[in-house]
C-alpha cells in the first residue's frame, strides 16, 4: 500500500505521512525531525518568547481569529443557510462540548503558544507560563468565538442532515466529528495527526508565527484545486472555494489586519 501511495502522491507526500503516523505512536510532535543544537533551540526560545511578548492582550489578534468563522460555511455550501437554524438549546450544548471547552481552557490550537505555556516546570518557566496563559486569553476568547459562532449553524444542519438516516444520538455524534474536523482544518491545530513539518521546523513555524493565516489560505485552495484535478468532490464548490479564499477573505482580512486600525 505505500509503494502504491508514492506511486500516486510522490516521495514527499510519503515521508510527510511516516512522520505523521511517527508522531501519533510515539506521542512526540517532534519524531523523525533530528536532535536539535543549541544555536535552534535557542532561536526556537526566541521566537516563542517574542510572539508571546507581541500576542499580549492583543486585541488585533482577536479580532482577525474572529474572521475564521466563515470557515464552516464556505465548506458546507448551500446547506448551511437551509438547514443551520439553531436554537438556544443547540447553542448551550455545543458550548459544553469537551472540544470547546478544551479549547478555550488550552492553547487555541497554535504550537508556539502551547510550547510557552507548558515549557518545563521551573520557578521562571512557571511566571512565564501564567502570564503568556493570561496574555493570550484574548485571543483564545477569539479563536472559540469563531469557531462557536460559525460552527453552531454547520454543527445544527449536519445534525438534521444525518437525523434523516440515523437516531438523533447518532447524529449528534457525528455532527461533532464534522464539526471538530472543520474547525481543526480552518484554524491553525496543535494535534499530533494535523502537524506539519512547518510547523516543527525552526525556520518556518518562525514564519507560521506572523504570517499563519495567508498560508492557510494557500493551503485550502492548493487543496481544492487538488481536488479539481483529480475529479474529488463538486468542481463548483472547489471553484467558490478559491474565489473566497482568493478575493473576498482576503480582502476582509487585509482591511481588519492594516485599513481598520490606520483610522485610529
Amino acid at each position: 500500500n505505500l509503494k502504491r501511495i508514492q506511486r500516486l502522491k510522490g516521495d514527499a507526500f510519503v515521508k510527510e505521512l511516516k512522520r505523521s503516523l511517527g508522531r501519533i505512536i510515539t506521542n512526540n510532535r517532534y519524531y523523525g525531525m533530528g536532535e536539535k543544537g543549541w544555536l535552534e533551540r535557542s532561536f526556537d526560545t526566541y521566537i516563542r518568547g517574542s510572539q508571546g511578548l507581541i500576542m499580549f492582550l492583543n486585541t488585533r489578534s482577536a479580532m482577525l481569529q474572529m474572521l475564521s468563522f466563515t470557515n464552516f460555511a464556505t465548506e458546507m455550501g448551500p446547506d448551511y443557510l437551509v438547514y443551520g437554524k439553531p436554537s438556544l438549546e443547540d447553542a448551550i450544548e455545543l458550548l459544553k462540548s469537551p472540544y470547546l471547552k478544551g479549547r478555550m481552557k488550552g492553547s487555541a490550537g497554535d504550537v508556539l503558544m502551547d510550547e510557552l505555556i507548558n515549557s518545563k516546570s521551573t520557578t521562571w518557566n512557571n511566571l512565564v507560563s501564567y502570564s503568556s496563559n493570561f496574555g493570550y486569553s484574548l485571543t483564545k476568547m477569539g479563536d472559540v468565538g469563531a469557531i462557536f459562532l460559525g460552527g453552531l449553524p454547520y454543527y445544527v444542519a449536519k445534525k438534521k442532515i444525518y437525523m434523516k438516516d440515523m437516531s438523533e444520538a447518532e447524529a449528534k455524534k457525528k455532527a461533532m466529528v464534522d464539526f471538530v474536523k472543520i474547525a481543526e482544518k480552518g484554524q491553525q491545530s496543535k494535534l499530533l495527526s494535523r502537524l506539519g513539518s512547518m510547523q516543527i521546523q525552526s525556520l518556518p513555524r518562525a514564519i507560521l508565527a506572523f504570517a499563519n493565516v495567508p498560508l492557510q489560505y494557500n493551503r485550502i485552495m492548493y487543496q481544492a484545486a487538488l481536488d479539481i484535478k483529480n475529479g474529488r468532490g463538486n468542481p463548483i464548490k472547489h471553484l467558490m472555494k478559491i474565489g473566497y479564499y482568493l478575493t473576498l477573505q482576503n480582502m476582509i482580512f487585509s482591511f481588519l489586519q492594516q485599513g481598520m486600525y490606520s483610522m485610529f
